[in-house]
């Protein structure tokens, strides 16, 4: 279960926008802990949009990267 490691009386916070996209998300988390509080933030959609999107040209970037940092240092010299 998520937070298993929480201790009574801790707060617990996690954050995951992905949450509400689903329309049965709300409920699922009801029924799964009926006394929870939920805080949500908004942001401006345009800034969220550029942010996700510099977000995963930097992570393939990376992967990229690391992909021929890798093919170098693994080649054997002739």
């Amino acid at each position: 279960m998520l937070f298993d490691e929480s201790t009574a009386g801790q707060i617990t916070m996690e954050k995951t926008p992905a949450y509400f996209v689903e329309d049965e998300v709300a409920s699922r988390v009801h029924q799964m802990n009926a006394s929870i509080r939920l805080l949500v933030t908004f942001r401006d959609p345009v800034e969220r949009a550029i942010s996700d999107y510099l977000q995963v040209q930097w992570v393939t970037l990376c992967f990229r990267l690391n992909q021929v940092l890798n093919s170098v240092l693994n080649q054997t010299s002739v």
